[in-house]
Parts: C-alpha cells; structure tokens; sequence
C-alpha cells in the first residue's frame, strides 16, 4: 500500500466559480492588472496605519502575536457609512437595500463588485470577518495585496451551492480590535499571511482515491467526523496541529476507514501531547482514540507528530503509528 500523501487541496489561488466557461475570471483580471507598481500603491494603508484593509483597524504584530491556523468561512462587511456610500454610487451594480452585510445577497453583491479590478481601493477599507460554525470570530487584516485577492475570492467560493467551500487561514493573532472597527466587533485580529480554499467536493475526492471508500458519501462521511474534530479557534499549537493533518494529511483518512470499516472500531475522539522527542522544536503528537464497537478489543490510539515551531506547521513523517503513553 503507498504511504498516505501530505495534501494541500487547494484551487489557484486567484480561481473563482463565478465565470463561466471560455470567460476571464474577474479576480484572474485583478492580479493581472497589477503592475509592480500598481503592487506597491495596493499595499500603501496595509502596514499599520490605520488604512489595513480591516475597516480601519491599527494593529500589528506585537511580541505577543502568535501563530493561528484556522478553517471557516469569510465574509466581507461595510465598515463605516462613506464606505457604503461609496458602493451606493458605482454604476452598474445594484446594492440589496435592507438587508445586513452578512445576507447572502449582500455578499454576492459585494463579491461582484470588489473582483472589479476598478474597485480593489473599496477592498482595501472592507472589513474582512471569518466566521467559525457561523460565528464571528477574527477581524482580518491581508498583509499582502495576494492576502486581500484571496479573500476576494472567498467570497465567491462561499456563493457556490454545489459543494461547501471553507477558508483556511494561515498567520498571526494580533491582539483585539481597537474600539470602533467593524462597528465595534471586539474580536482578535488576524494577520493574514496565506489563505487557501478547502472545497468539500474536493476532499471527498481526495479521500475517496486515498481510502478503500467504496463512493463519496462514505468518503464525505469521513471528513465529516474529522472536521467535527476541528471546529476550535485555531490560536493555539494544539488546535494548529489538529486543524493542519486535517486539512493536509491523508493518513487520518486512510487509518479512520481502515478502523471504521475494516476493524469494527468507532472514532472517539483526538487529543494532543507534547512529543517524546523534541530536540529544539515544538513538537506535538496528535493522537486519534478508537473504542471497539462490540467492546470486544481494548482502544487503539493512532498518532503523527506535527512541528508547530513556526508559522507554518508540517509533519515529520507521512504515516501514523500507533502510540503508547511513557511514564
């Protein structure tokens, strides 16, 4: 059998549904359009001084900052009234009157307008809001004009109906919101540093070559019971490394239906350990607990070792062993 591959599913990154076949994607046209110059003038506004590409929010990276590692949902809301007037007032686009900005017709309306290359300046001043299980959690702030393109396209991946398409974001937690951003949303700000799509329909595929699953609703239910493991704010190294293998490694899969669907097990639970072995670097066991369903057999733990040292979180191998608590 092959070893299980790190995975990172992920569209281009600057790739919309919203186009139709044989038409130029209109994010496509935003970064093509970007000259080095035009680069540069995007990110004016972008390194703290107000101006952030956050509905005004000032923060930076403190000593205090620390690395996040999140899955949900972004969305885009008017940050201050010259900012909805200013949307108001573009020619040929029709804003949704007496609805919230967090309606689905109002982010549909935003998306069209703000993957106009005409109008990335309104990009600049939105306030980017992830949501986790439907629940407003982080205030973004793109570092990078290629930060702000991908939550662009968040919006449209989030307008599909036919699969479910998450955010992951990659970055720093910088502290809260000061008073009056995103009308006084007091969240933790998070500097993005990358973002990448993880579309549902995507994984079931993914997990379904990996895996022995005989069709995609198996395969779906197998990423169902793992993303269920993941809902959590993504601020600290145990929620990092459980949101990186389940986001990026096919080991999880492959050894949840080799115990589920060959063993007579059932998924209890995960839980992470500092590793036996560290040598400098922060590294974490992620353990996934399986019970007999019969009760038949004792449990079963299953790990891999995740490095959440840096930003960036990566495994130390591509397979899971089985793991036995040291004394």
């Amino acid at each position: 059998m092959r070893s299980p591959p790190l995975v990172r599913p992920r569209l281009h990154p600057h790739r919309s549904p919203r186009a139709r076949a044989g038409e130029p994607r209109p994010d496509a046209l935003i970064a093509a359009s970007l000259t080095p110059a035009n680069r540069s003038n995007a990110l004016v506004g972008m390194s703290g001084d107000g101006d952030c590409g956050c509905g005004g929010a000032a923060a930076t990276e403190s000593p205090s900052a620390h690395p996040i590692y999140i899955i949900g949902t972004i969305q885009a809301r008017i940050p201050s009234q010259s900012v909805e007037m200013e949307l108001a007032q573009i020619p040929d686009y029709t804003m949704p009157t007496g609805k919230p900005d967090s309606d689905p017709a109002m982010q549909r309306y935003l998306f069209d307008v703000l993957s106009n290359v005409q109008y990335l300046y309104i990009a600049r001043e939105m306030c980017w809001v992830l949501q986790i299980q439907s629940i407003d959690s982080y205030i973004l702030q793109p570092a990078t004009t290629d930060a702000l393109l991908s939550c662009i396209t968040a919006l449209g991946a989030v307008r599909g109906a036919e699969s479910i398409v998450r955010s992951v974001v990659v970055g720093q937690e910088g502290g809260t919101a000061p008073p009056g951003v995103c009308h006084n949303l007091t969240l933790p700000i998070g500097l993005v540093s990358d973002i990448y799509e993880l579309d549902d329909r995507v994984m079931d595929n993914l997990i379904m070559d990996s895996t022995d699953a005989p069709d995609v609703l198996v395969a779906h239910e197998l990423y169902r019971k793992m993303l269920e493991l993941a809902y959590n704010t993504g601020d600290d190294d145990s929620a990092r490394a459980i949101n990186f293998v389940t986001t990026r490694f096919m080991g999880i899969y492959d050894k949840l239906y080799e115990m589920t669907h060959d063993n007579n097990f059932v998924l209890n639970g995960v839980s992470v350990r500092p590793s036996q072995v560290k040598g400098g670097r922060n590294l974490l066991d992620v353990i996934y607990t399986y019970l007999s369903a019969d009760g038949s057999s004792p449990s079963q733990q299953w790990y891999c070792t995740v490095d959440v040292t840096g930003e960036f979180p990566f495994l130390l191998r591509n397979y899971m062993l089985e793991y036995y608590y040291h004394a």
